[in-house]
């Protein structure tokens, strides 16, 4: 089993995200994401792979705004694909306990929408063993921020 993350930004070539790393001791790694499409390999140091589920998480900190996108999944043999997106003002401290996920879970069926400040975030999470994440970053003026507090 395997997932892939693809991040695409169609409107802003200043829209740049950084992937930071899960690890508490490094606080990110030199990876910046811009307006090309991108294939991220979704794979962290928290992520765990068993025989019957894959699960893992990617963040991000969007330059533009200074706030943090968490991208998170489980992916079940014979259940269905589950993956949340959310906003954060400050790093989040617990991207991966077990209550982070039981809070945010979402079917892979439904399309994820989130706000930030003038900005939008879609995403879908495909079907079966090969899952694949596609987040698509828009411009957006006069959207109200759907951050969480941490």
């Amino acid at each position: 089993m395997s997932t892939e993350v693809t991040i695409r930004n169609f409107t802003s070539k200043n829209f740049n995200l950084v992937a930071m790393d899960p690890s508490p001791k490094s606080k990110s790694v030199p990876n910046v994401v811009s307006a090309q499409e991108i294939c991220v390999p979704a794979y962290s140091h928290k992520s765990k792979t068993t025989l019957m589920s894959l699960k893992g998480y990617l963040c991000y900190k969007i330059n533009e705004e200074g706030s943090y996108m968490v991208i998170s999944w489980k992916v079940k043999r014979h259940s269905k694909n589950k993956f949340y997106i959310k906003l954060f003002r400050k790093e989040p401290k617990h991207h991966f306990s077990k209550e982070f996920y039981k809070r945010f879970n979402k079917e892979c069926s439904r399309v994820e929408t989130v706000n930030g400040n003038g900005f939008e975030i879609r995403a879908n999470m495909t079907r079966g063993n090969k899952a694949s994440i596609t987040v698509d970053l828009l411009k957006k003026e006069n959207v109200k921020a759907d951050y969480i507090e941490n």
